[in-house]
C-alpha cells in the first residue's frame, strides 16, 4: 500500500522532496552521511537523522515514479525508469554507513529495513524493464551483478573475493534426478545458503529473526508481537514452510531458467508442486492464522521479505548471465550462485529433498516439543511467562534461552556501524 502511495504521489511531490535535497547538498549538510560514525553529540545526531529522513523519502519517490515508467511500453520510459532505478541504488550506497545500522542482535534499525525495502524496490524495477529477449546484453547484467554482490555480501555476510570463480566442478552435466550434490558448495556458497534459509523462515514465522547468523531452531525465537505467527512445519526430515506469491512466482522463473541451463536435470514443475504441498493440513491452518491476524502486515519486520527478493535478483542476473557465458569456469561459478540461494527456500516450499545438504535437519531435532510452540494451530503464541512442557512443570531450555533473548532486545539500544565500507 506505501509502495502504491508513492506512485500515486510522485510526480507532485518529488520536485519538492529534489529541491530540499539540493538545498541541504549546497549546504554540505550531507556530509554528516558519508562516512558516518555513531556520534555522542545530540544536535549531530538529530540533523543526520533528519538527514536520513528526506534522503530516504526521496529515494522511496523516485522509486515510485520509476515503477510507474516500468509499468508503460515505451522503449524510452523503460530506460528512464531503469537509469532512475540505478541512480537509487548508487546513492544508497553512497551514504551507506549511515543507512545500514543494526542493533547488537543484529537486526537492522527501521531506517535500515526502509533502506532495504527501497533497494529491493529499485532492483525489482530494474529487472522489469530488462529486455528478456535480449542476449546480447551481458556487459549490462556484469554492472548490475557487481551492484547486487555488494548487497549479497552484507545480507549473507560473505566476502567475494572473485564473482567468477570456481574451485571444485559442479559436474552438473550428470545430474538427472533430484536430491542433487552439495559437495560443489564453498563456505561462501553455505553462507549464502543459510541466510536464504533464514530469511525464508522468518517470512513464515514472526517470531524469528532472518538475520541470525546460525541455522533456524526453536531455540532462536524471540520476538513478541500481540498477534504471532508460525508457518512451517517442523514434522518432516527438513522444515518445511511457505513464501509469499511474489516469492513463489519468482522462483518459478528462476526455476525455468535453471532447467535451460542444465538441461539434463529432471523437471522440477515448482508450481505444480507447491500447489501440491498446500494442500496439507497444517498449511490450510496457518493461512486461516495468517488471514485472521496478519491480513495487512508483514510476517517479517526486520526487513527479511526485501533481502530475501534482493537474493533472488542477485540469482536471477547470474542465470541470465550465465546463459550468455563463453567461459565454462564463468558460467559454472554464476550457477553456484544462484543454486545455493534458490535450492533452500525451493525445498522449504516443496517439502522435498532436492540436494543431500543437511540445511532445514536442524530445526526439526526438537521434534517433541515444536507442538508446545505451536500449540496444536500452527500460531506460537508469545506469554511473558515460561513456556512448559507437556508432560511436566519443568520449563524447557528453549523457552529460557528465548525468553532471555526477548529480554536482551528489548533493552538493547546500541547500534553497530556498516560493514558497507568494507566491500564498495
Amino acid at each position: 500500500k506505501k509502495a502504491e502511495k508513492d506512485g500515486e504521489w510522485a510526480e507532485s511531490i518529488l520536485p519538492i522532496f529534489q529541491g530540499y535535497i539540493d538545498e541541504l547538498e549546497q549546504q554540505n549538510t550531507f556530509t554528516l552521511l558519508k562516512d558516518a560514525t555513531i556520534s555522542n553529540n545530540i544536535i549531530a545526531s538529530v540533523k543526520t537523522g533528519n538527514c536520513v529522513k528526506v534522503l530516504l523519502s526521496t529515494l522511496r519517490m523516485k522509486i515510485g515514479r520509476a515503477r510507474n515508467l516500468s509499468k508503460s511500453s515505451d522503449s524510452t520510459d523503460l530506460k528512464d525508469a531503469y537509469d532512475s532505478s540505478l541512480g537509487v541504488v548508487d546513492d544508497i550506497y553512497l551514504f551507506k554507513d549511515a543507512l545500514w545500522t543494526t542493533t547488537p542482535d543484529g537486526n537492522p534499525i527501521s531506517d535500515t529495513v526502509e533502506m532495504l525495502n527501497i533497494l529491493s524496490s529499485a532492483f525489482s524495477v530494474i529487472i522489469i524493464c530488462l529486455d528478456p529477449s535480449d542476449n546480447n546484453n551481458a556487459e549490462s547484467l556484469r554492472t548490475l551483478i557487481e551492484k547486487l554482490k555488494a548487497s549479497v555480501a552484507i545480507i549473507c555476510q560473505v566476502d567475494f573475493h572473485d564473482l567468477y570463480s570456481s574451485n571444485s566442478s559442479l559436474l552438473s552435466e550428470s545430474w538427472r534426478y533430484f536430491p542433487i550434490p552439495s559437495i560443489w558448495q564453498s563456505d561462501e556458497h553455505s553462507a549464502m545458503s543459510r541466510s536464504a534459509y533464514n530469511l525464508s523462515i522468518a517470512s513464515a514465522v514472526s517470531s524469528f529473526s532472518g538475520w541470525e547468523k546460525d541455522e533456524f531452531t526453536l531455540d532462536l525465537l524471540k520476538r513478541s508481537r500481540k498477534d504471532t505467527f508460525f508457518g512451517i512445519h517442523l514434522e518432516g526430515k527438513k522444515v518445511a514452510g511457505f513464501l509469499n506469491s511474489n516469492r513463489e512466482r519468482h522462483l518459478s522463473n528462476l526455476w525455468n531458467l535453471i532447467e535451460t541451463l542444465i538441461p539434463t536435470l529432471t523437471s522440477l514443475d515448482f508450481k505444480n508442486g507447491v500447489s501440491n504441498a498446500k494442500k496439507v493440513d497444517w498449511y490450510k491452518k496457518a493461512m486461516e492464522n495468517l488471514e485472521n491476524n496478519f491480513k495487512d502486515e508483514s510476517i517479517a519486520s526486520f526487513g527479511e521479505d526485501s533481502a530475501l527478493n534482493i537474493l533472488f535478483i542477485f540469482a536471477h542476473i547470474a542465470l541470465l548471465l550465465a546463459k550468455q557465458e563463453d567461459d565454462d569456469v564463468k558460467e559454472e561459478a554464476l550457477i553456484k550462485h544462484a543454486l545455493s540461494i534458490v535450492l533452500p527456500p525451493t525445498q522449504i516450499c516443496l517439502d522435498q529433498s532436492l540436494w543431500d545438504s543437511d540445511l532445514g535437519v536442524k530445526g526439526t531435532d526438537e521434534n517433541a516439543e515444536w507442538q508446545i510452540f505451536t500449540a496444536g494451530d500452527s500460531t506460537f503464541k508469545a506469554s511473558s511467562h515460561p513456556i512448559r512442557r507437556l508432560k511436566n512443570n519443568s520449563t524447557s531450555k528453549a523457552s529460557q534461552k528465548a525468553k532471555q533473548n526477548a529480554t536482551k532486545f528489548s533493552t538493547s539500544n546500541q547500534m553497530t556501524k556498516s560493514p558497507f565500507s568494507k566491500l564498495i
